[in-house]
């Protein structure tokens, strides 16, 4: 009897039962950001701000300045994993991450602050982990230092220049306090001892927090008894709630600014942030304290490090811009949206999860399938039958689906299975994608009706980037 064509973890429960995985490598800070639409004149008079506070110009633009930075993260506290309905377990974490890099802003081609972007050299990227006496690291690969920053109604969009970056280092670029915030946050600065309170759009920048629901940022001029020659410090205070990939999140922030009057600029930040977040679908939850110092030196590169930053680049990326690939250890890998997160991974199968505006949308499982002879492909009756058998009782009935053409001669088969999953309404996609030498791979998407609509495309375009090694 031929081995069945389905996948070895065909069938998990779906994603409200699935069992929650310990994410050791997403810590909670190091996350994507999402920012609300404002202009410029919408910045300069965000509400909550009196329009009377006087205020100065602070950090300029002009002159495609480069900037050399280096920038350290220190997190402790809890973080929190589901290990039973309702239950959570909490493990010791302690993170750190060093970056160093140099920075140079391309010039806005409009007049609204998301058409500010900039090219980054990093010369130092990692991340450290350690959560219940397990270290995990995550470093920037070389042919991946050149980076892009979009600051867009999407948050800070990293983006590989010369290669695609994967989970691991969007994760690792993704974090709080990020410099391309600090031309925005002080743009203004109060000019006297009466508080400025910059614009809340930055506040997904400073946080990590996506969407943010309720926030305050401040910013208030210290005392000059212990400042040195030529700057001025300025007290941050932010407090937000809001989410992070659908997890409540809170969040306070204070941090001191020192600004250089004379080169007009942010040289230093020294921030400490606490979150406390709940257990999200593709994330732990956390009880952590985020230390992070940051310091700016404007500075003209070396030859080589000037080439890499001068780029031109468009005002917004594009879809495929955005773009990161996943490669499993099966031999075969797929680019994806970045609204798709790795929740698990086995040895024998990969979780990923489709989630959007906070909602979860669908779960896909990755896995190898055992080879067939080279140039055959199992027949569609008995790819449909191994459906019918994985699915058991829960089917309520098959249709055809069209598969994606895929390239390098991969043919594809695509069943459509509709049934019930306790109290839910079900959809259950099954592609099977056969190698001219055999190889194959195997791919199940689940998602309740109610969310096929918004998931239907989206697992056609997962599927049309697979490719084997």
């Amino acid at each position: 009897m031929r081995r069945s064509t389905l996948p070895s973890a065909a069938m998990p429960p779906y994603a409200r039962r699935a069992r929650s995985a310990l994410l050791l490598g997403t810590i909670g800070l190091l996350v994507g950001i999402h920012a609300a639409r404002a202009d410029e004149n919408a910045a300069d008079t965000a509400p909550g701000r009196p329009a009377d506070v006087p205020t100065a110009p602070g950090e300029t633009l002009e002159g495609q300045r480069t900037y050399h930075t280096t920038f350290s993260l220190r997190v402790t506290g809890k973080l929190k994993t589901l290990v039973g309905p309702g239950q959570t377990a909490s493990l010791p974490l302690a993170a750190r991450a060093e970056f160093t890099y140099w920075e140079r802003y391309v010039p806005a081609t409009g007049a609204t602050w998301e058409q500010i972007r900039s090219v980054r050299f990093y010369e130092r990227a990692f991340s450290e982990a350690v959560v219940n006496d397990r270290r995990t690291r995550k470093t920037l690969r070389p042919e991946r230092r050149t980076i892009a920053v979009w600051a867009s109604v999407d948050g800070l969009l990293p983006v590989g220049r010369n290669a695609r970056l994967n989970r691991d280092e969007l994760d690792l670029l993704q974090t709080p306090c990020d410099s391309a915030a600090l031309p925005f946050l002080c743009r203004r600065l109060p000019a006297a001892d009466t508080p400025y309170d910059p614009p809340v759009w930055l506040v997904p920048m400073l946080t990590g927090l996506e969407p943010v629901r309720n926030a305050e940022v401040r910013l208030s001029r210290m005392p000059a008894d212990d400042t040195p020659p030529d700057s001025a410090k300025f007290a941050l205070h932010v407090t937000a709630d809001g989410a992070v990939t659908g997890a409540l999140s809170t969040v306070t922030g204070r941090g001191t600014i020192t600004f250089d009057t004379r080169d007009r600029c942010v040289r230093t930040v020294e921030y400490r942030q606490t979150e406390r977040r709940d257990v999200g679908a593709v994330s732990p939850g956390l009880d952590v304290t985020a230390t992070i110092t940051i310091h700016r030196e404007p500075r003209t590169p070396p030859n080589e490090i000037a080439a890499r930053l001068r780029q031109e680049l468009p005002d917004r990326p594009s879809d495929e811009d955005l773009r990161i690939e996943f490669r499993t250890p099966w031999g075969f890998h797929l680019t994806l949206s970045r609204d798709w997160y790795l929740f698990h991974q086995t040895e024998s199968v990969a979780v990923l999860r489709l989630v959007r505006d906070g909602h979860l949308l669908a779960q896909c499982n990755l896995s190898a399938v055992p080879s067939v002879r080279p140039g055959t492909q199992p027949p569609l009756e008995e790819y449909t039958q191994s459906v019918r058998q994985a699915l058991g009782e829960k089917l309520t009935r098959l249709e055809r689906f069209t598969a994606p053409a895929l390239p390098d001669g991969i043919r594809c088969l695509a069943v459509l299975a509709h049934g019930r999953d306790g109290d839910l309404n079900m959809r259950w996609l099954y592609y099977l994608c056969t190698a001219p030498n055999g190889r194959q791979a195997g791919l199940v998407i689940a998602v309740e009706d109610a969310h096929w609509p918004r998931v239907k495309d989206a697992a056609t375009n997962l599927v049309a980037t697979l490719r084997f090694d």
